[in-house]
């Protein structure tokens, strides 16, 4: 059962005319019945002529209400709002990069190799080459010209600096 309705503001002006009268309080005790029952109160001419729109509009009001609620129980049947998927959706709580590999061919027809990896964790005693962080370290590995691989690590803004170019 629906808790409230609405009196609208454009009402006042009709209704002043009556509030002298003493058929003001009929007629809003003729609206709640109404409202609650659908029972059409019994009221003077000068009153009943009043309630006559008040209650076009509560009608109309009652049948929009309806409505919306015959819309919301259909919806309801089909199992209200799909869930969100399972699995990828979102960001995850730990993220961990892909190791990749990266071959680029320069002019004087060397190849370099290089190998990315991301860490979660630091490792003891390891700082950024570049600015001595010790947080949040992530290594850049290549092969110097003997063909030795060489690991440096640094911060997170190096680390993006330098793979930027790559």
């Amino acid at each position: 059962m629906k808790k409230s309705f609405l009196l609208y503001l454009d009402y006042k002006p009709h209704l002043d005319l009556i509030k002298d009268n003493g058929e003001y309080r009929k007629l809003m005790d003729g609206i709640f019945e109404y409202q609650l029952s659908g029972t059409v109160p019994d009221l003077s001419p000068l009153a009943g002529m009043a309630f006559s729109f008040i209650k076009t509009n509560i009608d109309r009001d009652n049948e929009k209400y309806g409505r919306v609620c015959e819309r919301n129980r259909k919806n309801g049947m089909l199992g209200g709002k799909p869930k969100k998927p399972s699995g990828l959706s979102g960001l995850p709580k730990n993220p961990v990069a892909p190791d990749i590999e990266i071959d680029i061919d320069i002019d004087n027809e060397k190849d370099i190799d290089i190998d990315i990896e991301r860490r979660t964790k630091k490792t003891q005693g390891e700082k950024c080459v570049i600015c001595d962080h010790t947080k949040d370290l992530l290594p850049i590995g290549f092969l110097d010209s003997s063909g030795n691989k060489i690991t440096r690590m640094y911060c997170e803004k190096h680390y993006r600096e330098k793979q930027s170019k790559i």
